[in-house]
C-alpha cells in the first residue's frame, strides 16, 4: 500500500471511531433519532435529534497531539452553513 493510501486508510479509520463513540454515547438520548455517515448536505457523519438538534461532526487523523493553537486554528476555520443549522446545534 503506498503512502497516500495508508494516510486514507488511517483517515477513514479515525472518523469511523469518532462515529462509534458519539453513537454510543448518544444512543440512550430519550431524543436521539439516527446517524447519518457521508450525508450530501454534511461532512462526515450528522447525529440527529428528534428535537431538531444536529450534531455534525467533520473527523480527521492527526499525527501529533492537537495544541490549543491548533484547536483555536480548526475553529476559526469553519465556515457556518446558513440552511439547516439552528442555535442548539
Amino acid at each position: 500500500m503506498s503512502k497516500s493510501g495508508q494516510t486514507n486508510y488511517h483517515g477513514v479509520a479515525s472518523q469511523a471511531k469518532a462515529a462509534i463513540l458519539l453513537f454510543l454515547i448518544n444512543f440512550y438520548e430519550a431524543d436521539f433519532y439516527s446517524i447519518t455517515l457521508e450525508d450530501t448536505e454534511w461532512e462526515d457523519f450528522t447525529l440527529t435529534f428528534q428535537s431538531g438538534k444536529k450534531i455534525i461532526v467533520e473527523a480527521k487523523a492527526w499525527q501529533k497531539p492537537l495544541s490549543l493553537n491548533d484547536v483555536i486554528n480548526i475553529l476559526q476555520g469553519i465556515e457556518p452553513k446558513k440552511s439547516n443549522i439552528g442555535s442548539e446545534d
